[in-house]
Parts: C-alpha cells; sequence; structure tokens
C-alpha cells in the first residue's frame, strides 16, 4: 500500500515488541507536556474573523483548516496559515492521499506490483522530503512544539521521528475536522441543547474570559455534548488490525495464532447493551456515570488499552475550547436545503474515517 511509503513502517503505530514501547513513552511524554488551550483559543479567534457576521459557511471545510493550524502549529511548530489562506502544502497532502486511497488499488492491491502508479510515487517521495526539511529547520530553530520535545530524545533515529511526525500530522488533522463537523452538527440539529451549552459557557467564562484547562474542565455539559458526537459518529470507526501471536480463548471463542483482530468502533457504539437508543444525540446520558447507561468501557473513540491514542486529551481539549469560543459569538442552525437535515452523510473513506461532507452551516452573530 502506498500509504506505507508516506509513513513509514516505524512509528508509534506499526511498531512491536520493544520499539512500540519505546516509540510509545517518547510521543506520549511529548503529547502530555503539551496541551496548548492559548493557541486553539488564538485559532478560535481566527474562526470568527473567517465567519464575520455569520451567514451560510462551509463548516467541514473550516473545521478542517482549524484542524491543520492546531496541528501545525503544536506538533510542528509551523504556521500553515491554513484558517485564512491556502497552503500549497496542504493542497498537495490532501490530493496525494485522494490518490492514495483510489478504491481500485485499494480493493486489488497486486495492481501497485503490475501497474506501479510511478507519477503519485514521486510526489509521495517529494512531499516525504517537505517534512524531512520541516525536521530539519526544527533541529536548527527549536520551539515549545511537539516536535522539539522528540528532537532531545537521543534514542530515536532520523527516520523514526519524521515517520512519527507524519502520522502525528495525518492523525491529528483528519479525525479532529471530523469530530468538530460532527459536534457543531448536532447542535444545529438540537437547538435546545445548544442554548443549554451556551448558557454554561457564559456562566464558567463570562463574556469575554479566555479558556484554561481548568475552565473548560467546568463545562460539564459541553464536554458531555463533545463526548456525545464523538460516540455517534466517532471519527475513526475502524481500530488498526492486529494479529494473535499464540492461541488464546476468548469466552466461547477460540482465536487461532496468526488471525488478524479488528474492533469495530462504531458498533459498539451503536449497541444497545452500552448505551440506551444508541442512535439518539443525548449528552445527558455521560454526566452521571451512576446512574446513567453510558459506559466508559464502550466509549471508545481513541481506542482503548496501552495502545490508545496518545492524543486524546489534545483532541479534546481542541473541541472543548472551540466550541465553547463559538457558542459565545454564534448561534447555528442547519439551511432548509440541507444534504443533513435528516442526519448525517459522512464522506466516502477507505480508511474508516467518518467525516462529515458538505456541512453547510448558517451562522448568527450574537
Amino acid at each position: 500500500m502506498l500509504l506505507w511509503r508516506l509513513i513509514g513502517r516505524m512509528n508509534m503505530i506499526q511498531a512491536n515488541g520493544d520499539a512500540w514501547k519505546k516509540h510509545s513513552r517518547i510521543v506520549r511524554a511529548a503529547l502530555l507536556n503539551n496541551l496548548p488551550v492559548e493557541m486553539f483559543a488564538a485559532l478560535s479567534h481566527k474562526v470568527f474573523a473567517l465567519i464575520g457576521k455569520g451567514g451560510l459557511k462551509r463548516w467541514d471545510d473550516i473545521a478542517q483548516r482549524v484542524a491543520l493550524d492546531a496541528v501545525g502549529a503544536s506538533v510542528l511548530g509551523h504556521d500553515f496559515d491554513a484558517i485564512t489562506q491556502e497552503s500549497d502544502f496542504v493542497l498537495e497532502y490532501n490530493s496525494i492521499m485522494h490518490e492514495i486511497a483510489n478504491p481500485v488499488y485499494l480493493v486489488m492491491p497486486v495492481l501497485e506490483r503490475i501497474f506501479p502508479r510511478r507519477r503519485i510515487i514521486r510526489r509521495i517521495e517529494n512531499l516525504v522530503d517537505d517534512f524531512d526539511k520541516l525536521l530539519e529547520r526544527k533541529r536548527l530553530d527549536p520551539g515549545e512544539d511537539i516536535m522539539t520535545f522528540l528532537l532531545r530524545e537521543p534514542n530515536m533515529t532520523h527516520t523514526e521521528l519524521r515517520n512519527n511526525m507524519v502520522l502525528l500530522f495525518m492523525a491529528g488533522h483528519d479525525t479532529s475536522a471530523g469530530g468538530l463537523s460532527s459536534l457543531v452538527y448536532f447542535l444545529a440539529r438540537h437547538p435546545d441543547m445548544q442554548e443549554r451549552a451556551r448558557k454554561e459557557v457564559l456562566e464558567t467564562l463570562g463574556p469575554q474570559g479566555e479558556p484554561t484547562v481548568g475552565r473548560l474542565q467546568k463545562l460539564t455539559f459541553v464536554n458531555a455534548c463533545v463526548r456525545e458526537a464523538l460516540r455517534i459518529n466517532t471519527p475513526i470507526s475502524y481500530i488498526l488490525p492486529r494479529c494473535s501471536e499464540t492461541s488464546v480463548q476468548l469466552g466461547k471463542y477460540l482465536i487461532p495464532a496468526g488471525t488478524s483482530l479488528n474492533v469495530n468502533v462504531y458498533v459498539i457504539h451503536h449497541h444497545g447493551g452500552y448505551f440506551k437508543d444508541p442512535f439518539t444525540f443525548a449528552p445527558d446520558r455521560f454526566l452521571d456515570q451512576g446512574k446513567s447507561d453510558a459506559s466508559d468501557d464502550a466509549w471508545v473513540p481513541f481506542g482503548t488499552g496501552p495502545r490508545q491514542c496518545p492524543a486524546r486529551n489534545f483532541a479534546i481539549y481542541e473541541q472543548r475550547c472551540l466550541i465553547a469560543m463559538l457558542l459565545r459569538e454564534y448561534r447555528w442552525t442547519l439551511p432548509d436545503d440541507s444534504i443533513h437535515k435528516d442526519g448525517l452523510h459522512n464522506a466516502f473513506s477507505p480508511f474508516a474515517l467518518t467525516l462529515p461532507h458538505d456541512l453547510e452551516v448558517v451562522f448568527t452573530k450574537l
């Protein structure tokens, strides 16, 4: 698969054993030391400038721009300025990902050997070179970003650093954009919950107060809305398959060695045994774990166990911050002719991503 030419085969997702432990320890430490709420707030103000006095806006496009700038600044220490202008780097990345995802080659990967796509291979190599250049610039001009932290690690090679950089870039903007799009959609579909969330934001942040980690933690209903949107339309519907090294008995099932195992996150999140009325947007299910049907064990948008996504807190606080700032500035609805008026429509994705497409939203300045 051409994707491996881009992200490499030695990173925290694909590594195993001691190599995985090394990658996981280093990347997790970097992310734990970086929760840039001030940067999220600054990006929110750029979004306000883009939306202006309101009107009909293509929110899924805005959400991707926000996510790109967030991952650019926090991970790469690079300002793509995607919110205010189109980046050639980002345009090329999106174009390459579209080519990689050609369904014919994904269904029949043997075609890559029979009819190799030399042109796209050259473009991937050039994009990898661009990431190499970003990494070298970061060596010469360190900052407060995640890559600067990783560069201090003596046990990671240049190739490993670059592979993890590409991986964080990919995972950090596609999934965040999908989550932000879904959250805005559900609050548009449920104006009563949007007003309730807005009231909580105004009571906690006030009309002018800037968000902090502590203040965002107090937004219990907003946080419940974030979790519920991630449950219903989780950005990643499948977790990367793993292969059993030995035979194991799982309940009544014998899983032979060498079996490929996958977790269907979408099915778990819509299982009536874990969540009552699973297709209903009901944030209150997360407000009182002792009395609700919501199960932390069944809420797995970031995976679970030791291989859980290390950027979980980063992604959640990004959404908390942006939606809180947005609620204070605007009220929003879906247009009457929205393709999403009877249910959310996701774009086709061969990589198990559930990303809303053509999500137009009408914003009204408060």
